[in-house]
C-alpha cells in the first residue's frame, strides 16, 4: 500500500463500499453512510445545485443528491431535488430530507424508515411535497454519460500533485473493456473548505464537459457516488511537456519543437478561445506531449466569457502572467497569448523555467517596464519575430489573436520544412552526380523536371494522329527551349530545330506500326479467350448434371417440396425439430432421378440439341450463382466499410489493445507449430512435391549421418520431441530470469520513490509548522498597526496567564484585559466564519492542548453567534419581502377606490 494517506482512504473507502454492497457482515463500514443510497435508482451523488437543471428534463422528474452542510464538521445533508410539473428549469424545488432518530421525513407531518420507503410512498400515491403543490416524484431522472461510477474506477499509482489536488493512473471498466485514465482527486484544506472545493470541481467539469478536440485533454466524466470526487480524464503517456523537454534536452528536432509542440499547443488554445473560454494557466508543464500531439489540460482556473476580474486574491501563476495583469487583475483571451509566447520560450529553451530565482516583486517589475525573456541563438528567426511581435507587446489591444499567431507559425514550419528538404535534396544530388557543375541546385532541380515533363508529352503525342500537324512545331520549340540549361547562354538556330522536328516525326512514323501490331495481338489473344471459355462451360454442362443442379432442377419442377433445400440449394437433415415437413414420396423421386439421367444422356452444345429440362435448369442454375456472387460481393464490400470505419473510430488504447490480440494468436500458432505429433519428413523420393526435383529424396542419409539409422521410427520422434522440449525449457529459463531481473529493478526503482516521498513529507511539515508559527507575529503586527481581528485578541489573552507566551507576545505588556465575550458578539456573519479558520490553527499551535477548553468555548460561542446572524440575516429578508407585497397591495386597494 502507499504511504500517500489520500491515496489510500480512496482505495480503503472502494473496498469498503463493494464490501457494503455485497452484504459482507465482517466488512469494516467507515462510508456506510452512503452504502442504503447507492443501489437507489434515482441517487445522483455529490451533485451541486448548479448542475441539477441539466440532469432533471422534464416536467416530474426527480432525483436524490447529497448537499454540504451549512456548518462545516457536519454530515452532508440528503436532498430531493424535482422538475415541477408544467415549470421550466428555473422553477426546479430543491427538498432537504431531515433526518432525526434514523427517521426520514420532508416535513413534520409524517416519517419513514427508510428514505427509498419515502420516495416509494410519493411516487405510487402521486402526492405531491407539502409545501409545494406541483411538485410531483412521476419518474426518476436518468443518468448522463458523464455521471461516472466509483466501483468502475480501480487505482493503480499515483503520477503527480499539486497544492489542492493529487492526480493518480487509474483503470476504468465500461462496456466490457478496461482502459488508462488519468484521475483528479481534489481533498478540502483550511484555505479551501468542502462546499468550495466541490464547487471548483464542478465548474471544472462544466468546463471541460463540451471540450472535444485532438490537442486538447478529453474528459471521460465524474465519479461522484461519494467522497473523493473524482475527475475522469484522458491519460497521456508522455507525461507533460517540461518534463519530456528536460529529459530529452538537446534531443528534440527543431521542426519537432516547432511543428508539434508549438503548433498544436496553439491549435488547442484556438479552440479553447472560440469556445468563449480564457484559460489562465497556459505553461509547459500545463500541457501533456506523447512524442506525436501536444494536449493542453489543468483547466482548474479556467472561465467562461470574454474576460474575468480577479474578485477574490488568490495563489496564482506570475511567471507567465500578461503585464496588464499585475495592474488590473483582468484577464482576456490576450493575456492567454501572452502566456503562449512564454511557453514557445520554455520549449526552445528545452524546458527551463522563465525568470529563474526570480520573486513576484522582480518579476512584475521587469515585465511592467518592458524587459522580456531573451530567445537562445539557435531559435528560428520566424519564431522569435512572431512571438516579439505579435505575443509580447504590452498593451492587449496590439497583441493578435490566437488564430493569427497560430497562422503565422504554421507558416513558418513550412518554410522550415521546405528548407530541410531543399538542403537534403542538394546533399543527395552532390553525392549522385560529383561530376555536375557548379549551378544553382534550385535552378538545376527545375530544369530535371521540366525535361521530363517535356519527354512525357512527346511520348503521349505520338499515340494520336491528329498531333503531327503544324501546332508539333510549336510545342517542339518550346520543349527544346525548356529542356536546354539553366547556365546555356547560345540559342538554338531555326536550322538546328527544323531538324529536331523533322527527327521527332520520323521517329512517331516508326512507333506508329509497332503499337498497331501489339493492340492487334492484344484483341486477338481475348477473343481465343473468351470462345475457349465458351467451349469448356458447354462441355460441362453436356457431360452431366452434377448434384447441386439437379436438386435445383428438382426444385424448379412442381412435384418438388422446396421447404427441403435451402437457398444454395443443399438438402436439409430431417431432425426431429423437423417433423413436419413432409417427405418425398418415391413416385417423386422416381420421376425426379428419370429426369436427371434423361439430362445427363443429352447431346453437349456442340450438336446444338440440348434437352428443354436441361437448358432451363442451367440457365436457372446460371441466376442462383449470378445472385448469389453478387450477394457475397455485396456482403465482402460493407464488411470492407464497416472494418474501415471502425479502425477510424478506434482510440489509440484500443488499437494497441487489437495488435496485442493479433501478436497472442501468432505466438498461440508458433507453439502449436514447435511440438509436432510425428515428424514432418518421410523416406519418399519426392516429399515436397517438388516437379523441379531431378534427383531422388533420401532420408536415410541424414540418419546415416547422425546415426540414429539403426533407430525405429518411435525413437526417432521421441528423440525429436525431447530436442524441441529442451529449446522450450531453455527460453523458459531465460524468460524467467528476465522477469527476475525486471522484478529487482522496480524493487530498487520502488525504494528509491519511498525515500524521495518520505523526504518530501518531512519537508511540508517543516513547512506547516513554519506557517503555524507566523500566526502569533501577523497578530502581533495587527495589533500594533490598529487593524486587530477578534483571533488576535483572544490569542494575546490566552497566552497572558501561560508560562510559555509566544515571542510575538512579550512585548505587548501594555495590553489591556477584557471579557472575551466582548471580542466575538457583534460580528458580521463573514468575520464569524474567518474567526472560526483562525480558531482551528491556534488550536494546531497548542500541542500540549493546555487551552483546549478554551478553544472549544470560543468555538461554540462563534457557531451560536453565527446561526444568530444567518437567522436575523433570514428575518430581515422576508419581512423586507413582506412588505414590498403589503406596499403592493395598499397601492392596488387606492387604484381600485379612485377608480
Amino acid at each position: 500500500m502507499s504511504d500517500d494517506p489520500l491515496l489510500e482512504k480512496t482505495i480503503r473507502d472502494k473496498i469498503e463500499i463493494d464490501s457494503v454492497q455485497a452484504g459482507d457482515p465482517h466488512a469494516h463500514k467507515p462510508s456506510e453512510f452512503y452504502a442504503p443510497y447507492l443501489t437507489l435508482p434515482y441517487y445522483h451523488g455529490l451533485v451541486t445545485k448548479p448542475d441539477v437543471p441539466e440532469l432533471l428534463g422534464r416536467g416530474g422528474e426527480f432525483m436524490l443528491r447529497f448537499a454540504c452542510p451549512e456548518v462545516s464538521g457536519q454530515p452532508m445533508k440528503p436532498v430531493l431535488s424535482i422538475h415541477p410539473v408544467g415549470g421550466d428549469k428555473e422553477s426546479i424545488v430543491h427538498v432537504e430530507v431531515k433526518v432525526n432518530n434514523g427517521k426520514y421525513s420532508v416535513d413534520s407531518s409524517r416519517s419513514f424508515d427508510t428514505i427509498e420507503s419515502l420516495v416509494n410512498h410519493y411516487q405510487s400515491n402521486k402526492e405531491s411535497i407539502p409545501g409545494h403543490t406541483s411538485a410531483m416524484l412521476n419518474r426518476p431522472a436518468k443518468r448522463h454519460r458523464w455521471q461516472l461510477r466509483n466501483n468502475m474506477i480501480k487505482v493503480e499509482r499515483k503520477i503527480g500533485a499539486g497544492s489542492f489536488a493529487q492526480v493518480f493512473l487509474c483503470i476504468m471498466r465500461s462496456r466490457n473493456r478496461e482502459r488508462e485514465v488519468a484521475v483528479k482527486i481534489c481533498h478540502e484544506t483550511p484555505k479551501l473548505p468542502k462546499e468550495e472545493m466541490m464547487k471548483e470541481v464542478m465548474r471544472e467539469v462544466r468546463i471541460m464537459k463540451p471540450l472535444k478536440h485532438k490537442n486538447v485533454v478529453r474528459l471521460f466524466g465524474v465519479a461522484m457516488d461519494y467522497e473523493p470526487i473524482m475527475i475522469v480524464m484522458e491519460y497521456v503517456r508522455g507525461g507533460s511537456l517540461q518534463r519530456y523537454l528536460r529529459k530529452n534536452s538537446g534531443r528534440v528536432s527543431p521542426l519537432d519543437k516547432l511543428e508539434k509542440m508549438i503548433v498544436g499547443a496553439g491549435r488547442g488554445l484556438e479552440y479553447v478561445h472560440s469556445m468563449k473560454l480564457i484559460h489562465r494557466d497556459i505553461a509547459a508543464r500545463n500541457c501533456l506531449f506523447d512524442k506525436e500531439t501536444c494536449k493542453i489540460s489543468d483547466f482548474g482556473l479556467t472561465r467562461s466569457g470574454e474576460s474575468y476580474k480577479l474578485v477574490k486574491v488568490r495563489k496564482v501563476p506570475y511567471k507567465n502572467m500578461a503585464p496588464e495583469v499585475y495592474t488590473t487583475f483582468k484577464y482576456t483571451p490576450a493575456s492567454d497569448v501572452y502566456a503562449f509566447g512564454v511557453m514557445a520560450w520554455e520549449i526552445w529553451m528545452d524546458g527551463k523555467e522563465p525568470f529563474l530565482d526570480k520573486k513576484l516583486v522582480d518579476v512584475k517589475s521587469m515585465v511592467l517596464a518592458g524587459t522580456r525573456l531573451e530567445f537562445s541563438p539557435s531559435t528560428p528567426s520566424d519564431v522569435v519575430h512572431i512571438v516579439t511581435d505579435y505575443c509580447w507587446n504590452q498593451k492587449p489591444e496590439d497583441r493578435q489573436t490566437m488564430s493569427f499567431v497560430v497562422r503565422k507559425m504554421e507558416e513558418a514550419t513550412l518554410r522550415m520544412a521546405l528548407e530541410i528538404s531543399k538542403s537534403r535534396a542538394d546533399n543527395t544530388e552532390e553525392d549522385v552526380e560529383p561530376g555536375m557543375p557548379m549551378k544553382s541546385t534550385v535552378a538545376s532541380i527545375i530544369n530535371r523536371e521540366h525535361h521530363e515533363q517535356t519527354e512525357t508529352e512527346c511520348e503521349t503525342s505520338m499515340y494520336d494522329t491528329r498531333t503531327i500537324s503544324s501546332n508539333d512545331t510549336t510545342a517542339s520549340s518550346s520543349s527544346t527551349a525548356i529542356t536546354t540549361p539553366v547556365g546555356s547562354r547560345k540559342n538554338l538556330s531555326v536550322k538546328e530545330k527544323k531538324k529536331k522536328d523533322s527527327k521527332r516525326k520520323h521517329h512517331k512514323l516508326l512507333f506508329w506500326p509497332f503499337w498497331a501490331l501489339i493492340c492487334c495481338l492484344f484483341y486477338s489473344f481475348l477473343i481465343l479467350y473468351y470462345t475457349s471459355y465458351q467451349m469448356g462451360r458447354g462441355r460441362s454442362e453436356s457431360r452431366s448434371v452434377s448434384p447441386r443442379d439437379s436438386r435445383r432442377h428438382h426444385k424448379d419442377s412442381r412435384h418438388n417440396d422446396h421447404r427441403d433445400y435451402d437457398r444454395r440449394g443443399r438438402r436439409r437433415s430431417k431432425s426431429p425439430d423437423r417433423r413436419d415437413r413432409r417427405r418425398r414420396s418415391p413416385e417423386d423421386s422416381k420421376e425426379w432421378f428419370d429426369k436427371a439421367s434423361t439430362s445427363r444422356r443429352s447431346p453437349g452444345p456442340l450438336n446444338r440439341r440440348r434437352s428443354p429440362s436441361s437448358s432451363s435448369a442451367s440457365s436457372s442454375s446460371e441466376d442462383f450463382d449470378k445472385k448469389l456472387d453478387e450477394f457475397r460481393s455485396k456482403k465482402k464490400k460493407e464488411m470492407k466499410e464497416k472494418k474501415k470505419v471502425k479502425k477510424e473510430r478506434e482510440t489509440e488504447e484500443e488499437k494497441r489493445a487489437r495488435r496485442l490480440e493479433k501478436k497472442k494468436r501468432k505466438e498461440e500458432k508458433k507453439a502449436a507449430k514447435l511440438l509436432p505429433e510425428t515428424i514432418p519428413y518421410t523416406d519418399l523420393n519426392n516429399p515436397f512435391n517438388d516437379p523441379n526435383f531431378s534427383q531422388p529424396f533420401v532420408w536415410g542419409k541424414k540418419l546415416e549421418v547422425e546415426g540414429k539409422h539403426n533407430l525405429s521410427r518411435k525413437q526417432i520422434e521421441k528423440m525429436h520431441r525431447s530436442q524441441i522440449q529442451k529449446s522450450v525449457e531453455e527460453m523458459e529459463q531465460l524468460k524467467q530470469s528476465r522477469l527476475a531481473r525486471q522484478a529487482a529493478r522496480e524493487d530498487i526503482e520502488l525504494m528509491a520513490r519511498d525515500e524521495e516521498r518520505k523526504k518530501n513529507s518531512d519537508f511540508g511539515e517543516i513547512e506547516r509548522k513554519f506557517h503555524l508559527q507566523q500566526a502569533p507575529l501577523r497578530s502581533q503586527i495587527r495589533i500594533k498597526g490598529n487593524r486587530a481581528m477578534p483571533i488576535d485578541y483572544l490569542a494575546v489573552y490566552i497566552s497572558f496567564g501561560s508560562e510559555k507566551k509566544p515571542k510575538a507576545f512579550r512585548e505587548l505588556e501594555d495590553f489591556e484585559l477584557r471579557d472575551p465575550n466582548e471580542y466575538i458578539k457583534g460580528l458580521k456573519e463573514d468575520e464569524y466564519e474567518d474567526l472560526l479558520a483562525d480558531v482551528r490553527i491556534y488550536r494546531l499551535l497548542d500541542e500540549e492542548n493546555k487551552q483546549k477548553d478554551f478553544w472549544d468555548d470560543i468555538c461554540t460561542i462563534a457557531t451560536s453567534e453565527l446561526k444568530k446572524a444567518k437567522a436575523l440575516a433570514r428575518d430581515e429578508a422576508v419581512h423586507s419581502s413582506v412588505q414590498q407585497d403589503v406596499v403592493k397591495t395598499f397601492k392596488a386597494v387606492c387604484d381600485t377606490l379612485r377608480a
